[in-house]
């Protein structure tokens, strides 16, 4: 994907995070480009990082519109 230098990260994600990675690689090989998860998490990571600039606001926002908070996400 990119010739950058690269450092190892890991993190766990939930089973219902891991399939939509999965459904999401499967498509992105349907339109013959062959990747694996880690390339797939690259993509979206770098898309939303893109995409909200790190805007708490545009990070929280729910799909249907909503502002995507159940509660206060102030640190106490």
């Amino acid at each position: 994907m990119t010739t950058a230098a690269t450092k190892q990260f890991s993190f766990r994600l939930s089973d219902s995070l891991v399939e939509r990675i999965e459904k999401c690689m499967s498509k992105i090989r349907e339109s013959g480009l062959y990747v694996n998860r880690a390339d797939v998490v690259r993509i979206l990571l770098q898309h939303a990082l893109d995409d909200t600039h790190c805007d708490v606001h545009r990070l929280l926002k729910a799909p249907n519109g909503g502002n995507g908070r159940k509660g206060s996400t102030k640190r106490r």
